[in-house]
C-alpha cells in the first residue's frame, strides 16, 4: 500500500498540491483558523525544535513530507489520501462559501520533536470533520516566563497578592485594578472555603472572581488550590483550561496538598502530610492529562471515568507546586512546572530553593509570596499584623490541622510581637521594604506577590506604586 501524506501547513522545501481553501465552508473555517494560530503561536516558543514566521493572517493546507516517522501519523489519524477527499469532507459538514485566503509563511518542524506537527496536523484534521483526539503540545517554556540558567540575573515582576479571607469579592475586585493602575505588573489569588480568623470574615470563591478580574484587568494571574478534595482535579482542570482558553498565558495554576480549614469540609478523614503529598502528585498527573486532551480514566486515591476535556487552550497553563519545606521543595522538582513558596528567612528560602533546582527544577520559574505589614506608624503597622494574621503564626502543624477560624483565633492569643515579626515583614519604613524586596528578587524570583495582611489597602497600593515599586523595577 502506497504511503499516506500528513496534510499540515506549509514546508521549507517544495510545497506540492496546494489545496485552495476560499471553497471551504464558513466554520470550518473558523475553526481551522482558530485551531491552528494558538498552535503555531506557542510552538513558537519551542526553542531548538520549531521555527515559525507569521506574516499573513491565513494560508492553504499542503500536502509534505515530514521528516517525522510516517507510522506515527498514521496510527494518530490515518492520512487523507487526495484532495477530493478533504474537499468532500469539508463540504460534507457545511455549506460552501468564497472565503479570502490564508498564508503563514513559513511552518516546519524538525526530526528531533515529530509530535509538534503531528499536533497541529490534528488539529487541522479535526476541523475537516475528523473526531479523532488531538494533543496539546506541552511547552519546555511558558509564555508569562522564560527558563532561564542558574545564576542568570532576569527582570522580577512584584504582584498584588488577592486575600479572599479578608476582603469582599467586590472590594477585591477594585483594589485589584487599582493596583494595575498603580505598576503591579501580575496578581495572585488565595482560595479559601473558611478564613484563617472570625476577624478577618470573608471568604468569597476565587474561581468565580477570577473571571471578572481577568476580564476587567490586563494582568496575569496565579491561584493556588488543593486538588483531591472539595476540588475533584478534573473540575481544577476544567476551571483553569476555561480561562486559559479565554485569557490565553494569563494564568498559572499552583497545587497544594491544602489545610483543613478548608478541605475537611467534605467530612472525609484529613491525613498526614505524606499521605497528603500522594494524593496531590496523583491529582496533578489526572490534571495535566486533561491538558494534553487525553481521555482519563483513573482509580486510585482519587477516580476519575472517562473525562475529557473538550475545551482546551492553546498553551496549557503551568503547573505550580506550592512548598515551605526543603523536603518537599525537592520532590516538587522532579514534576512542577515551577515553585511557589512563602517568605522566610533568607537563608531558608535559599535551601528551599536550592532543593527545588537539585530534584529537577533548574532553570524553572519560582515565585514568593510575602506577607507585610505597611502603616504610616510602627504602631499601628504591628498593630494590624497582630489582629489579622497572628492566626498563621503560631507555627509548627497548626495552619494544616486546625478545622475551625475559632481555633485559630484561640491559638492566636499566643502570638507575641516578636513571633508575628518572624512571620510577617512589619515596618512603616518604605526604604525598609525596599530593601528587604530586593534582597528577595536578587535571589532570582520570577515573581513576588505582596500581601499587605492589614486592612490599609488603598494607601499601601498608593505608597507601594509610588515609592517601591519604581525603585524595585530599578534595581531588578
Amino acid at each position: 500500500m502506497p504511503r499516506r501524506e500528513p496534510y499540515s501547513l506549509g514546508h521549507e522545501k517544495g510545497v506540492q498540491d496546494r489545496l485552495d481553501t476560499r471553497h471551504l465552508a464558513d466554520d470550518v473555517f473558523l475553526q481551522l483558523q482558530q485551531a491552528t494560530r494558538g498552535y503555531l503561536q506557542q510552538l513558537a516558543f519551542f526553542q531548538g525544535h520549531v521555527s515559525i514566521r507569521l506574516k499573513r493572517p491565513l494560508c492553504s493546507l499542503t500536502r509534505l513530507k515530514s521528516t517525522a516517522p510516517s507510522h506515527g501519523y498514521r496510527q494518530s489519524f490515518g492520512g487523507l489520501s487526495s484532495h477530493s477527499q478533504l474537499h468532500r469532507a469539508a463540504r460534507h459538514r457545511a455549506r460552501v462559501r468564497k472565503l479570502s485566503a490564508v498564508d503563514y509563511e513559513q511552518c516546519f518542524w524538525k526530526r528531533e520533536a515529530p509530535t509538534i506537527g503531528t499536533s497541529v496536523n490534528r488539529a487541522a484534521y479535526r476541523c475537516l470533520g475528523h473526531r479523532g483526539r488531538t494533543t496539546v503540545p506541552q511547552a519546555s517554556a511558558h509564555l508569562m516566563w522564560r527558563a532561564h540558567p542558574v545564576g542568570e540575573r532576569k527582570m522580577t515582576r512584584f504582584g498584588y497578592h488577592v486575600s479572599h479571607e479578608q476582603f469582599a469579592p467586590s472590594d477585591l475586585l477594585r483594589l485589584t485594578k487599582r493596583a494595575e493602575e498603580a505598576g503591579f505588573n501580575c496578581a495572585m489569588s488565595s482560595d479559601h472555603f473558611h478564613p484563617w480568623s472570625e476577624r478577618q470574615g470573608q471568604s468569597g470563591f476565587a474561581w468565580s472572581w477570577l473571571g471578572a478580574a481577568m476580564e476587567a484587568t490586563k494582568l496575569p494571574f496565579g491561584i493556588i488550590s488543593a486538588p483531591g478534595y472539595r476540588y475533584h482535579p478534573a473540575v481544577l482542570a476544567q476551571g483553569a483550561a476555561t480561562l486559559s482558553q479565554m485569557y490565553p498565558d494569563r494564568l498559572w495554576l499552583a497545587l497544594g496538598s491544602g489545610e483543613a480549614i478548608n478541605e475537611s469540609i467534605t467530612g472525609t478523614a484529613w491525613p498526614d502530610k505524606p499521605e497528603r503529598n500522594a494524593r496531590l502528585f496523583e491529582c496533578a498527573q489526572i490534571i495535566r492529562a486533561l491538558f494534553a486532551g487525553e481521555t482519563v480514566t483513573h482509580r486510585g486515591r482519587v477516580t476519575v471515568i472517562e473525562a475529557t476535556l473538550y475545551t482546551r487552550p492553546a498553551a496549557a497553563p503551568l503547573l505550580v507546586g506550592a512548598a515551605t519545606s526543603e523536603s518537599t521543595a525537592e520532590w516538587l522538582g522532579s514534576w512542577a512546572d515551577a515553585l511557589i513558596t512563602v517568605h522566610a528567612s533568607p537563608e531558608r528560602l535559599r535551601k528551599v530553593i536550592e532543593a527545588f533546582r537539585c530534584g529537577g527544577g533548574a532553570g524553572k520559574p519560582i515565585i514568593l509570596q510575602a506577607a507585610l505589614s505597611w502603616a504610616p506608624n510602627e504602631q499601628e503597622a504591628e498593630a494590624e499584623a497582630l489582629h489579622q494574621w497572628a492566626s498563621n503564626a503560631a507555627g509548627g502543624e497548626v495552619n494544616w490541622d486546625l478545622r475551625r477560624p475559632q481555633d485559630f483565633d484561640t491559638v492566636a492569643r499566643f502570638v507575641t510581637r516578636e513571633d508575628i515579626r518572624q512571620s510577617v515583614l512589619v515596618s512603616s519604613d518604605l526604604g525598609q521594604h525596599t530593601a528587604w524586596l530586593t534582597e528577595y528578587a536578587e535571589m532570582g524570583f520570577d515573581e513576588i506577590h505582596l500581601h499587605q495582611v492589614g486592612r490599609r489597602q488603598l494607601s499601601f497600593i498608593e505608597a507601594f506604586g509610588k515609592h517601591v515599586l519604581p525603585s524595585l523595577k530599578k534595581i531588578t
